[in-house]
């Protein structure tokens, strides 16, 4: 886990998800912030769908981190962990679902729509329409 290999790191954290699931998950809250990208998505994935408050603010903050952003566009983690968040979404995280709405990276429109289906229990749009169908009409509830 603390290799100056990357290969390395991703390695032993997917290794240390067969042997414990505990110290896999203290071990990915420690890499979420890692160099690499790949090891960075090891540890999103690591984390398990059973978020803890601690976990989920962790992961927000991953989010909006910098280094998931190169030339200002926004790096494949950052679809990963917003479907983390959507799993078990927390009503008062309503607003930054709505948020994620309003960004430019597709790959964050889809998680935040079934997080706030969850949370409102509310469902915009027919069964055959876009996600992009299905975003405007969630940005418009929202706005309303």
């Amino acid at each position: 886990l603390n290799s100056n290999e990357c290969y390395m790191r991703n390695a032993a954290l997917v290794a240390l998800q067969e042997i414990s699931q505990a110290e896999s998950q203290k071990a990915a809250m420690q890499l979420l912030d890692d160099k690499a990208l790949v090891v960075r998505s090891a540890a999103v994935d690591a984390l398990g769908s059973d978020l803890s408050a601690n976990m989920r603010d962790r992961l927000w903050e991953e989010l909006h981190a910098s280094y998931n952003f190169r030339k200002k566009e926004s790096l494949w983690v950052r679809g990963q962990i917003a479907s983390k968040l959507a799993l078990s979404p927390e009503k008062e995280e309503l607003s930054q679902f709505v948020a994620m709405l309003k960004e430019n990276d597709s790959r964050l429109h889809a998680p935040s729509i079934a997080a706030l289906e969850k949370i409102t229990g509310q469902i915009k749009g027919s069964a055959k329409a876009s996600t992009d169908q299905r975003r405007h009409l969630w940005l418009k509830w929202a706005q309303n």
